[in-house]
């Protein structure tokens, strides 16, 4: 049912519906980094930044580890394949990332960061069912590897079969209870099932671990938009603009909403 057909019956609301920016269903975030006790998929003879190294700006990391040709310079291992991996995904590159990924798993297959980064980058090159052999596969190796449970749950959202993305997020809130991914991908298959209410109580968990987030305001602003209740809708867009101010679009629907509370009356 779309957003303008579950309006309420004041003429104003449907003028309304039509001027607010259009509102997709959200698309659920990957996890990326290693389970606890493995080690990051950084280069050891990388760490160290000698004088004179480019750092880059918005993390100040060493920029070397972001280019495949330097990781390449350094002693092989699975976690310098990954490594070259990561860098070849930044760039869109994914052809080249698959190799190395594959790479990883055949030096260490029983490392399940490099399982799931293989996940990730088929998951981005649309092969869906390799993609939930490799998280199933970095499952087995480590079943408490919270981030494959989300990126697994990723893989039947896409697909649609929410039921089975429904439960492979909620083993990742079992197991941490704190990631706000996990919470806020449930609450995406929740709405995309049009089950508002386990998916308002997932977009809450989500801005409770998360609380600089907007994402999860948004969501929670257009179920209650989709409610009629515009209030609530305005507050929490409200909350969302006050993590993002470059959202314009939200900003925009915050006004148009105040506008009809104007000239209704209503609140």
């Amino acid at each position: 049912m779309s957003r303008t057909s579950r309006d309420p019956s004041l003429w104003i609301a449907l003028a309304l519906s039509i001027a607010l920016s259009a509102c997709g269903k959200g698309s659920p975030r990957e996890e990326a980094s290693p389970p606890a006790g493995e080690t990051a998929a950084v280069p050891r003879a990388a760490a160290g930044r000698p004088a004179g190294v480019p750092v880059d700006s918005s993390t100040g990391a060493d920029s070397r580890l972001s280019d495949p040709d330097f990781l390449k310079t350094q002693p092989p291992s699975a976690q310098v394949d990954i490594a070259i991996g990561n860098a070849y995904l930044g760039r869109g590159d994914l052809d080249s990332a698959l190799v190395y990924y594959r790479s990883a798993t055949d030096r260490d297959p029983q490392s399940p960061a490099a399982w799931n980064f293989l996940g990730i980058c088929l998951g981005r090159m649309d092969r869906l069912d390799a993609a939930e052999k490799a998280y199933g596969r970095a499952i087995e190796l480590d079943a408490l590897y919270t981030k494959t449970h989300v990126n697994l749950g990723n893989v039947y959202f896409r697909k649609n079969e929410l039921d089975k993305a429904i439960a492979a997020y909620e083993v990742a809130t079992s197991i941490d209870s704190t990631n706000g991914t996990a919470w806020l991908n449930l609450g995406l298959a929740h709405e995309k099932k049009q089950e508002e209410n386990p998916a308002i109580y997932a977009y809450t968990k989500a801005s409770r671990c998360n609380p600089d987030d907007p994402e999860p305001w948004e969501r929670l602003g257009w179920i209650y938009y989709d409610r009629g209740l515009y209030a609530a809708a305005r507050d929490r867009w409200m909350k969302a603009v006050n993590r993002d101010s470059s959202r314009t679009d939200l900003k925009d629907n915050i006004q148009r909403l105040l506008d009809y509370a104007e000239s209704t009356g209503t609140q």
